[in-house]
């Protein structure tokens, strides 16, 4: 399978993915497959669920849709938010966009919040900081 397969359509579930598994799939999901997609049994798809990375399945009708899981074709990438956020405990800084755009046009900038939106705002990205797993 090429690196990055534009033709295959993908769909996105909520269970854990791997090799070997089955995929019950819900009515909406399967009516997608079969009456909007038009996809015949056997037919490859590509299955994420934003933890496990991409992987090629292949559609199984019957008294309830599958999907069998064959292979990775993708691990899953971390997502890395690159804007900057300053706090100093009473006022939010965040910049007006990624830091890559940032670097690439001009101008930008860094603007303060207004003090209801930092009430909400700092509680927010603390909550964020806490939970996020390291890279």
């Amino acid at each position: 399978m090429p690196r990055y397969d534009f033709r295959t359509p993908r769909l996105f579930v909520e269970q854990p993915i791997e090799a070997g598994r089955s995929l019950e799939l819900s009515r909406a999901q399967a009516n997608y497959l079969r009456n909007v997609l038009r996809r015949s049994e056997g037919e490859p798809m590509l299955v994420f669920n934003g933890r496990d990375g991409a992987w090629r399945a292949s559609i199984r009708y019957g008294r309830n849709t599958a999907l069998e899981v064959l292979e990775r074709t993708r691990p899953q990438t971390a997502a890395a938010n690159d804007r900057l956020i300053v706090i100093d405990r009473h006022t939010a800084w965040p910049l007006t966009q990624s830091l890559n755009k940032f670097a690439e046009r001009s101008p930008g900038s860094i603007e303060k919040t207004n003090p209801e939106a930092t009430d909400l705002k700092i509680p927010a990205y603390e909550a964020m900081w806490t939970s996020a797993t390291p890279l």
